[in-house]
């Protein structure tokens, strides 16, 4: 692994965001979704602080990539890369280098909001991530811009869920009625 995260360098961070995301948009059981949007909040903390290389546990950072694993991946995205080169290409530059931190702080809270425990909350944020990871790869500013956006709607939905469950928490809780057992 250490030997991948040094052949892609200044891009490595993003590839793993990348690669830590792309669970959170595919069709998994709650708590398993929300275990994997850890290491998100992670990966986001680290750019946050900067980092270029993500820092991995000894264990996973030593722990060798099969070749032919490596090239089964690589197929099978190639298409998909080669649809997305049409729509992502480098532009607003200005987005990046010190602003960088900023994508970090946004990453940070759209990732703890994949962690919140509640059905369907992962998957807006999961999306928002890889967005903001594919502009990252790419110095797409644009694209980036875009899943900070996505990833705006996400925390909005959340706070939405949230104050409903507190507004159905607190009718529930006001109106013994529905509480008291119907006499038979």
């Amino acid at each position: 692994m250490q030997e991948l995260l040094d052949i892609l360098r200044g891009r490595s961070m993003a590839a793993a965001l990348l690669l830590a995301a792309t669970p959170q948009v595919l069709p998994l059981p709650l708590f398993l979704a929300n275990v994997l949007a850890l290491p998100l909040v992670l990966l986001s903390a680290q750019i946050l602080m900067g980092r270029e290389i993500p820092w991995l546990p000894k264990w996973m950072r030593d722990r060798p990539i099969r070749r032919s694993r490596l090239e089964q991946l690589c197929r099978r995205m190639a298409p998909i890369l080669r649809v997305m080169e049409r729509f992502i290409r480098p532009r607003m530059g200005g987005v990046f280098g010190k602003g960088e931190r900023l994508i970090g702080l946004a990453a940070v809270v759209i990732s703890l909001v994949a962690v919140v425990p509640l059905p369907l909350a992962g998957w807006l944020p999961g999306w928002s991530l890889v967005l903001i990871a594919l502009g990252l790869l790419e110095r797409d500013g644009l694209l980036v811009l875009f899943g900070v956006a996505v990833g705006a709607a996400a925390v909005g939905v959340l706070a939405a869920m949230v104050l409903g469950l507190v507004s159905v928490g607190e009718a529930v809780a006001s109106d013994g009625s529905l509480w008291r057992v119907a006499p038979t």
